[in-house]
C-alpha cells in the first residue's frame, strides 16, 4: 500500500485518465460544438441528479456521479478539451485500424456516434494517403512513386540475402 510519505517504498498507484475509453460529450448529454455554458448546464443537472447524497447506497449513482465531474473537468477547460478531442479522434481511429472491428462496434464500446467515428476514420485515411489535399495528377504520382518504393525494397531485401548467401559460401 502506498502512504505517499517520503522515503516510501512502495509504488504509487497507477491513474489512469479514460481519455481514450469514454465519450465525455455522451457522458454529458451534449455536442461536441457545445458552448462552455452548455456543458456547465448539463453537468449541473446530471450532478444533481446522480449526486451520492441524492442517492445514498446507490453505488452505480456514485460511480456514474465520478464520471460526470471527470468529464466536466475535462470538457470545461479549453486546453484540456482540446487535448482530449485530439486524442480521443486519435485513438478511436486506431483502435477501428488495428483492431480490424467494423466501426459500428468500435462506436458501441465507447459511445460515439457510428457516422462521427465512420467520418474520423475517413479522415485519417485520406489524410495519410494525401488524397485530401492533392490534385489528381499529384495523387496519381504518389502512387506510382510508393509502387517504385516496393519495388525497391523487395531488391534490396533480395540482394541482403544474396549477399548473407555469399558470406556464408565464403567463409566456408
Amino acid at each position: 500500500r502506498w502512504s505517499g510519505r517520503p522515503g516510501c517504498r512502495c509504488t504509487p498507484p497507477k491513474v489512469t485518465p479514460n481519455v481514450a475509453t469514454k465519450d465525455f460529450y455522451q457522458v454529458l448529454g451534449v455536442t461536441e460544438g457545445a458552448t462552455p455554458d452548455e456543458i456547465k448546464k448539463a453537468y449541473r443537472k446530471l450532478a444533481k441528479q446522480h449526486h451520492p447524497d441524492a442517492n445514498p447506497g446507490n453505488p452505480k449513482a456514485a460511480d456514474q456521479f465520478k464520471q460526470i465531474a471527470e468529464a466536466h473537468g475535462v470538457l470545461s477547460d479549453p486546453e484540456k478539451r482540446k487535448k482530449y478531442d485530439r486524442e480521443f479522434r486519435e485513438g478511436a481511429v486506431r483502435i477501428v485500424e488495428e483492431t480490424k472491428k467494423p466501426i459500428a462496434q468500435v462506436a458501441r464500446d465507447l459511445g460515439v456516434n457510428e457516422t462521427t467515428l465512420g467520418n474520423w476514420v475517413k479522415l485519417a485515411r485520406e489524410s495519410r494517403d494525401g488524397s485530401s489535399s492533392l490534385s489528381v495528377d499529384d495523387y496519381a504520382e504518389l502512387q506510382r512513386l510508393r509502387g517504385e518504393v516496393a519495388e525497391l525494397r523487395m531488391e534490396r531485401d533480395v540482394l541482403k540475402r544474396s549477399v548473407v548467401l555469399w558470406v556464408k559460401e565464403a567463409t566456408k
